[in-house]
């Protein structure tokens, strides 16, 4: 007897009920995966154990690897002190030393900073911003975008409809560049 799900199982669960965000959405339910068991240091492992390196890093966000104890105690003090504080209200001393700190390593006077949970989210706040600035100051016209085309920071709104609009926008069928949607944007090509 066992205790947990067969890998047949956790494919065919994967299959029926996770939405994976690289897959053609006409054909996503046939794509057979490759089940992650466990990882270690740059390499993860499936379910014979067959090592691979993970070339992208969890898609840029394990950078130092995987297995790290000091970062795995350092996160659950963390989560059991407090995991979350919401910072449109709050400050924590964590986020208040971690933006002294970047602020201290900064150049001249770069001296803030604003934490996100990735790149997406950054390209959509800084679009926001900019658009709320300008608007602010009297220039609602100016709110013209350059962006580098072949990014990989559009898995949110703003930067995916900036970056879809030339490579993808006859996949979801709106009939213009998706870009002109939003803000006027000025792609710009990726170096060679």
């Amino acid at each position: 007897m066992r205790n947990s799900p067969s890998p047949e199982e956790i494919h065919s669960w994967d299959r029926q009920h996770f939405i994976h965000p690289w897959h053609d959405m006409n054909a996503w339910r046939g794509y057979d995966n490759m089940l992650v068991e466990g990882a270690d240091g740059i390499y993860m492992y499936d379910e014979t154990g067959k090592q691979f390196i993970d070339g992208p890093g969890g898609m840029w966000c394990v950078q130092i690897g995987y297995g790290q104890r000091e970062m795995a105690d350092a996160i659950a003090a963390q989560v059991i002190k407090m995991p979350y504080a919401s910072p449109f209200t709050n400050v924590t001393q964590p986020s208040a030393i971690l933006a002294k700190k970047l602020a201290d390593f900064a150049p001249g006077d770069l001296n803030n900073v604003f934490f996100t949970t990735g790149g997406s989210t950054a390209v959509d706040t800084a679009l926001r911003a900019m658009q709320f600035m300008n608007n602010s100051l009297g220039r609602p016209e100016k709110k013209i975008i350059l962006a580098r085309e072949k990014r990989v920071s559009w898995l949110h709104l703003s930067g995916g409809l900036r970056q879809w609009q030339r490579a993808r926008h006859d996949q979801i069928r709106c009939g213009k560049p998706v870009g002109a949607l939003l803000t006027q944007c000025e792609p710009l090509p990726a170096p060679g």
